[in-house]
């Protein structure tokens, strides 16, 4: 993610933090945090997809998300502990990929979805 992303997150957390009270939509869209949200999370999926396309077919499915901190941490979120096992083994390579694309990924670190399910 380019350095304006790091910047949109820091916006979006200072706004989140001004106020724990509900905002009328209006109020959210004309202070630009709606358009920020958004290119956060097309920036996430950008990274996701390029990474999974560096991913062995069997494991790419299992990458749900992928984000790099400001802090240059490449965080893996697997689907469950088994893949996220098998992704710990293959992060130096990622890693070693994103820098090609993201030279600021420093060190990686994966981690599991949670389970939302019931039962």
């Amino acid at each position: 993610m380019p350095k304006t992303s790091a910047n949109r997150n820091r916006m979006v957390a200072k706004l989140m933090k001004k106020s724990q009270a509900p905002r009328a939509l209006g109020e959210l869209i004309g202070s630009g945090l709606l358009d920020s949200l958004a290119a956060s999370a097309r920036a996430q999926s950008g990274l996701t997809d390029q990474l999974r396309k560096n991913l062995e077919p069997d494991l790419a499915p299992a990458l749900l998300l992928a984000t790099l901190h400001s802090d240059g941490t490449l965080v893996l979120t697997a689907s469950s502990p088994a893949w996220a096992a098998r992704m710990q083994f293959a992060g130096p390579q990622l890693l070693e990929r994103c820098r090609e694309l993201l030279p600021e990924a420093r060190r990686f670190r994966v981690r599991t979805a949670r389970d939302t399910g019931g039962a």
